[in-house]
């Protein structure tokens, strides 16, 4: 039998720690990290601290569920006076329900141990709380199992980091990844590697690389080229790994989350041994909610998270957390912390070039993964809502989405093309007739065929694109009546309320008053969201000015119709719809037949210039 930790008692000092003390241990009283380790902390004397939290509780159904791990242990090093109650935690339909399983009281002047087995449960998770009766202390603690020796599998794990003139991130996270895994001479140090590809070609080379990092100066391709790139240098290195762990670089990451994750891999039963490892999103401006974990391709052509969000600062979306099932068809893991077996790398290929955007989608839809997800396995992450340009959001998720179907599964095209449509008819009642031109552009471009996306410069696309970006600028510079003394609620602004039948008609008939003539439209002007899929048909219906605003509300741009445009663009749609119908068949086989190419590690490394 061999005794396998799977995960510490997490206490790493910091601003999570510092203005999010939920995440790791609850209490009335403050909670105070050692600085120089992840694993310690003073606790306050006449106090109970609660560590049935997102971090430091176990989930012992899904370990049950992902791995050969049966019993369940807590080791913990305290000392000073107090009690431990030891409890399990399960979920009704009303509450979250906590049982106490058992007790120890310890005295002690140095450290000790105590080590618990949990009994047999059928609950969702484990945890404990310690009643201090003095000052105490705590360090080195966590959950363990036994398992038999034949049902440990080695692992090895390359993390693949892409990024773009990053310093202000991927510097500290190279830097932490030394300082806290590779530097420690431990099981897990000896069977990491770190591979930063550097897209921009800014970072110090020399000075960064050495102690299990590498850095691998890369012709500017996108997220899908970089970790094209890092996949390439992970088949390559000198002790080939098991798993290629594909991480973004403006992530906020704990060292922990790696150790959790070598750990499940390493007991992961047989029905997992293929599956992917999914780290969970945590949201940088709020880290206690939890955007996204695992996400999926709906039927309707339309990607969706699994999970809501939840704020894992209450122990009851703590729970809900790892009871969501996540083995969806069509579900992927975002590569901001996506874990891939090695060997699906070698049978299913490396990712399309296809720049940014759907890269991580296709990937899913392409190997039809299982997924293991995890509480405590995550990064930190800025949210997406302030940050929408149609050159990214439009373009290149509409074009790649179109050659992910074509390349996977080409039945989504005929929801995705009505989806399109929708999205045609949106920007034009919105009055941005430049994003509707993106959205065509995208189309065209993938009927140009594979060709398009292996000869021309996914860089240079962008670049051109980002010319049709509509610009925002402060309120106060916009010369228009009433724009600068506006009262901007994006609240209220990004919906407002259902529409009767007759006024779909009207919008429908009309685009939003481009076939009226002036004298039955609106003066002044109506507030809409500057990015984004919302719809506010009422507030913006028969004007004849938008101004679109930022998150913020502080920057805009007006908007005015424009049926020159309008016609010029719904012309042009006609055009591309009929070029789509006569040639959907044929385009579709040109990309199934160029797939295998265009996943190639021959293709990447011409590609990359290698």
């Amino acid at each position: 039998m061999q005794k396998v930790k799977l995960s510490n008692i997490l206490l790493e000092s910091g601003p999570k720690m510092d203005f999010h003390p939920d995440l790791y241990a609850r209490s009335a009283s403050p909670i105070i990290p050692d600085k120089d380790s992840s694993f310690a902390a003073q606790l306050m004397p006449y106090a109970k601290y609660d560590f049935g939290t997102y971090f430091n509780t176990c989930s012992c159904a899904k370990y049950k569920k992902y791995t050969y791990a049966e019993n369940f242990f807590l080791h913990l090093e305290l000392k000073g006076s107090g009690e431990v109650r030891f409890e399990t935690v399960s979920r009704t339909s009303l509450s979250t329900v906590r049982t106490m399983v058992g007790r120890v009281e310890f005295e002690n002047e140095e450290f000790d141990v105590i080590e618990f087995e949990f009994p047999e449960t059928s609950d969702i998770l484990l945890a404990f709380e310690i009643v201090t009766y003095g000052t105490c202390h705590i360090k080195n603690s966590y959950y363990f199992t036994h398992v038999a020796d034949e049902e440990v599998s080695p692992v090895r794990l390359s993390v693949a980091m892409t990024t773009f003139n990053n310093e202000k991130f991927v510097i500290p996270n190279i830097q932490l990844f030394k300082r806290e895994l590779l530097s420690l001479g431990d099981e897990i140090a000896r069977s990491l590697t770190v591979h930063v590809v550097d897209n921009g070609r800014s970072l110090d080379v020399e000075g960064l690389s050495g102690g299990g990092v590498f850095i691998h100066p890369n012709p500017n391709v996108g997220g899908s080229g970089g970790f094209a790139r890092g996949m390439i240098e992970s088949i390559h290195q000198k002790v080939k790994p098991t798993h290629v762990l594909l991480m973004d670089d403006d992530v906020s990451v704990s060292p922990e989350s790696i150790r959790r994750t070598y750990a499940l891999l390493s007991i992961r039963r047989e029905a997992y041994i293929d599956a992917f490892v999914s780290g969970a999103m945590l949201k940088l401006e709020k880290p206690n909610m939890q955007f996204e974990d695992v996400a999926y391709v709906r039927e309707d052509a339309l990607y969706d998270r699994i999970k809501p969000d939840l704020d894992m600062e209450d122990i009851s979306d703590v729970v809900l957390n790892e009871t969501i099932d996540v083995e969806k068809r069509n579900a992927y893991c975002a590569w901001w912390y996506c874990c891939i077996p090695m060997n699906v790398i070698e049978e299913n290929g490396l990712p399309l070039p296809l720049f940014v955007r759907c890269d991580d989608v296709e990937y899913g839809m392409r190997c039809q993964p299982t997924i293991m997800a995890m509480g405590g396995i995550c990064v930190w992450h800025s949210a997406f809502g302030g940050r929408f340009k149609a050159s990214i959001d439009l373009y290149q998720y509409t074009r790649n989405f179109m050659i992910a179907t074509a390349s996977v599964d080409p039945a989504l095209q005929n929801i995705f093309i009505k989806r399109f449509w929708d999205n045609i008819q949106l920007e034009l009642k919105k009055f941005n007739y430049d994003s509707a031109d993106l959205l065509l552009d995208a189309f065209e471009d993938y009927l140009r065929g594979p060709k398009f996306i292996e000869e021309v410069s996914g860089e240079d696309t962008v670049k051109r694109n980002s010319t049709k970006n509509e610009k925002l600028i402060p309120l106060s510079k916009i010369d228009f009546p009433g724009v600068s003394d506006a009262a901007i609620s994006l609240g209220e602004i990004a919906e407002d309320g259902g529409r009767t039948i007759l006024e779909r008609l009207v919008d429908y008939a009309t685009f939003n008053g481009h076939r009226l003539p002036n004298v039955m439209l609106k003066d002044g002007f109506a507030v809409v969201p500057a990015g984004g899929f919302s719809y506010p048909a009422k507030r913006m219906r028969m004007h004849r000015v938008l101004l679109a605003v930022d998150s913020d509300g502080k920057l805009g741009s007006l908007r005015t119709m424009d049926r020159t445009r309008f016609r010029q663009i719904m012309k042009r749609y006609k055009r591309c719809l009929g070029a789509y119908r006569s040639k959907r068949d044929a385009v579709i086989a040109e990309y199934a037949a160029a797939a295998k190419h265009l996943r190639s590690e021959g293709f990447w490394k011409r590609y990359l210039g290698m």
